[in-house]
């Protein structure tokens, strides 16, 4: 096989001309051209996260000036922050299917024409009706947006340690949102009504849709939406912010709010219920087994619960209390959001030298501390006093941030990361929505219940109460009262300030407690911790984490799991499986379920086990929902082989105790190099002939492309290999191509090729044969030499277009300059001018 043009040879007539017959070591994608791509789909991801973190701190900013200008109740203004949390909570995790089967880029860009569709719906609102359906319809392209973000990043960006860099800007860029969210909120309030606060979201959102437009597009079908457990959760917890939010203004024993009670709990334990049932679960509830992981939930919605809590509620203090403009409030809230950026990258990098236990207990205490001393605000104390503070706690919710999510990742099996991650983003959401509308409530009911009193403390006459309650139940008239008045307001609306921060202190105590009891420091099984997503879901932002650093989690591997040189990565390890708790019926037993790379139940698996001498000592298949239960004889080290038709088998060892080991095995799809070959235009190339050869030269796969370019190679192991691609109108590529144990894609991009044939003639002669064709190239180098055959043709294959000449050697040689375009084959006769010649070989 010729390595260069000059040592092409052209094929003679009657051999057809394949596109395949040189290696060209060009990558798939035009070096300059991948790299742009690569930078619009980094700086579209960020825009994204970017603006779906910006949406939360800003609204958070104009609540005042929402409530004077629409006249909005207290209890009515807890729902426009909520409104936005609720939709995400409820959707983010099946957004990352609906991206995973109909696609990323669609996902994503649905997502920020929805949230450019509910900004402007705010925009143009007239009534506090339309601003919370505008929160509303936000809601659902924030939790689009948020999951397929960070998947399109892990399919962009293959190298785990690129990939660490890119996650890395798409963690700073949610943090950015939040820090300049308050600040452009209080620069557009000082000079514009508050509805161009939600008018730069949708802006954003324009630039973010243009630049997304450059990205490739990414799916993973396979994944199937629960649309039950789905309609379920949206239920269960929008009736139960309903009813915490509704209930401070009607009683919490009222017949509405005792029937929203009711639904949500119906719901919720239908949700659990039916999650128990399905075979693709939103929520593996057999997750909440392990004691770490149950923790962790419960920490990571506390996070979130006391991070948007004092956000809201400090806002309003010094936006309703100290009368303060949106831009002072907005830079006293940079010490807050500023230093939860800086303390959560920080951590995310230095958690596995301490661990999971000490961060996130010493954050919750931090916290705790910091909410418990902005207890001590009342209406004249000065920034300068309680700056501190502010920072202090950004600092322990950044503690808790990227450890929670770690801890939550170790506590499952990693086949289950993807759904951990999911589920540890899904309960941060649920904290922010029950940090809005529970200590909203609580502050909206703590003030009218204040209120009266302190408006006697004050020496307002009780004959103005009813009209100061009105104005304050309403929202209006806090510009004009008298300074008794104001004084009153303060210091009941105070009240209620310090009554949520006494709350946020209560539970950040508990959840310390509980941190240092239940949640392991380290991971005590061989499922690495993935770097990408501590740092990712630090900021609590995706629910695919786990599938964005899927590829990479064998790159990292875990402090208790060292690596020796010649290890088979294929090799059977030691996993010490959980044992069963209080359900366990008997021991003797491994049980659990057999999932595909992707969470996917796998049906009539075949398990074996057997012993340390390598006898079979029992037997299994898995069930419709990938569940099986093999018995043993005895406790001790067992070797479990999972096997599955188009699985590549897998073999673990597994100790067992007394009572029942669960270990759920993941079986890697046998599909082991895929990809697609496309043209220049990005058009798909149907039959091109896809070969796999090992470094020794040996093919040891092969494959043909279909209808839409794609290949897949199968059954092949892991390592080095070189993947050559050729097509008819094509020229050949060949890359070097690492597989490694989960499954491999690889696109692949061919260069129109060119064919160049003809037949040497001389006047009155016809046909001549054992004529020398010589191809020269533009700068006169030779190309190829060809001697014609009986028939006198001569062709030559393997060519780019561009100016060539063909030089025939007769009595006389005849030069002649022909241009190829480059995408196909072309006709070029040479006639010899000397019919008396005779050039035969006889």
């Amino acid at each position: 096989m010729p390595s260069n043009p000059a040592d092409a040879v052209a094929r003679p007539t009657g051999a057809s001309p394949r596109a395949g017959r040189r290696a060209d070591a060009r990558p798939p994608r035009g070096g300059g051209s991948h790299r742009l791509s690569e930078a619009f789909t980094l700086i579209a991801m960020c825009l994204g996260s970017m603006m779906t973190f910006l949406l939360i701190t800003a609204s958070v900013t104009a609540l005042s000036a929402i409530q004077d200008d629409l006249h909005v109740a207290p209890t009515s203004l807890v729902w426009i922050p909520s409104a936005y949390s609720l939709l995400v909570a409820s959707l983010v995790m099946s957004a990352g299917t609906i991206g995973n089967r109909y696609g990323r880029k669609r996902a994503f860009l649905t997502g920020a024409a929805i949230m450019i569709i509910g900004s402007l719906t705010v925009y143009a609102a007239g009534s506090t009706g339309t601003v919370i359906a505008g929160q509303f319809i936000s809601g659902v392209g924030g939790a689009l947006i948020l999951p397929n973000s960070l998947a399109i990043l892990g399919a962009t960006f293959p190298d785990p340690h690129r990939r660490t860099e890119v996650v890395t800007a798409w963690v700073a860029s949610s943090g950015i949102g939040l820090a300049v969210g308050p600040l452009i909120a209080g620069v557009l309030l000082d000079h514009f009504r508050w509805n161009t606060v939600f008018l730069s979201t949708a802006a954003l959102g324009v630039v973010t849709i243009a630049v997304a437009a450059f990205v490739t597009e990414s799916r993973s079908p396979g994944g199937k939406l629960d649309i039950p457990g789905q309609l379920l959760g949206i239920l269960g917890i929008a009736g139960l912010v309903y009813a915490i939010i509704e209930g401070g203004h009607d009683g919490y024993t009222s017949t509405r709010i005792l029937t929203a009670w009711i639904i949500a709990a119906a719901a919720l334990i239908g949700f659990v219920l039916v999650e128990r049932a399905s075979t693709t679960p939103l929520l593996d509830i057999t997750l909440f087994r392990s004691a770490s992981f149950s923790a962790v939930m419960f920490i990571a919605a506390v996070s979130l619960f006391g991070f948007t809590g004092v956000a809201i509620l400090s806002v309003l203090y010094y936006e309703r209390v100290q009368r303060l403009t949106g831009l002072e409030v907005g830079w006293r809230m940079l010490a807050f959001f500023g230093v939860y950026v800086v303390v959560a990258y920080v951590t995310g990098r230095v958690i596995r030298h301490t661990g999971f236990k000490l961060p996130l207990t010493l954050g919750l205490l931090l916290g705790a501390g910091g909410a418990f001393g902005l207890t001590t605000q009342d209406p004249g104390t000065p920034y300068t006093h309680v700056w501190w503070l502010y920072a202090l706690f950004g600092a322990a919710c950044g503690l808790v941030a990227a450890p929670s999510t770690a801890a939550a990742l170790v506590s499952v099996s990693h086949e289950r990361a993807g759904m951990a991650s999911g589920a540890v983003n899904a309960f941060r959401q649920v904290g922010s929505v029950m940090g809005s509308s529970l200590l909203g409530a609580l502050l909206a009911g703590r003030f009218a219940s204040q209120l009266p009193g302190r408006l006697g403390s004050h020496h307002v006459p009780q004959a103005a109460w009813p009209a100061v309650e009105q104005a304050a139940s309403s929202g209006t008239g806090q510009g004009t009262a008298p300074p008794n008045v104001t004084a009153a307001v303060g210091d009941a609306f105070t009240s209620g300030i310090h009554a949520g921060m006494t709350v946020i202190a209560a539970v950040f105590l508990c959840a310390a407690l509980i941190a240092f009891v239940f949640v392991n420091n380290r991971p005590h099984t061989t499922n690495p911790v993935n770097k990408e997503a501590t740092t990712a879901v630090g900021m609590g932002a995706s629910a695919s984490i786990g599938e964005a650093g899927a590829r990479g989690r064998h790159d990292h591997q875990s402090e208790q799991e060292p690596v020796f040189a010649g290890m088979d990565p294929q090799a059977p390890k030691v996993v010490y499986g959980s044992v069963g708790g209080e359900d366990a019926q008997h021991g003797g037993v491994i049980r659990g379920f057999v999932r595909d790379a992707n969470g996917v139940p796998v049906a009539h698996a075949a398990l074996t086990l057997i012993d340390v001498r390598g006898h079979q000592i029992g037997r299994a298949t898995t069930s419709t929902d990938g569940r099986y239960e093999v018995p043993t004889p005895s406790t001790g080290a067992y070797v479990l082989i999972a096997s599955a038709g188009d699985h590549e088998p897998r073999a673990a060892t597994v100790v067992t105790g007394d009572q029942p080991t669960d270990f759920d095995p993941v079986l890697i799809g046998a599909d082991r190099l895929v990809g697609t070959v496309r043209d220049v235009d990005g058009e798909p190339v149907r039959d091109a002939m896809v070969v796999v050869t090992d470094a020794s030269g040996e093919v040891v796969a092969a494959d043909t492309t279909d209808a839409d370019g794609g290949y897949a190679v199968r059954r092949i192991a892991a390592g080095t290999y070189t993947l050559a691609v050729s097509a008819a109108a094509h020229r050949p590529s060949a890359i070097i191509v690492e597989v490694g144990i989960d499954q491999t894609r690889q696109d692949v991009q061919l260069l129109a090729g060119a064919w160049l044939r003809g037949t040497v003639r001389a006047t009155g002669r016809g046909a001549l044969s054992d004529v020398r064709v010589a191809l020269l190239d533009a700068a006169g180098k030779e190309v190829g030499v060809v001697i014609t055959g009986p028939d006198g043709e001569y062709a030559f294959a393997d060519l780019t277009g561009g100016q060539y000449t063909v030089v025939a050697s007769g009595y006389s040689p005849v030069a002649s300059a022909v241009i190829l375009d480059g995408r196909g084959e072309d006709a070029h006769d040479v006639w010899l001018g000397h019919p008396d010649l005779d050039l035969s070989t006889e």
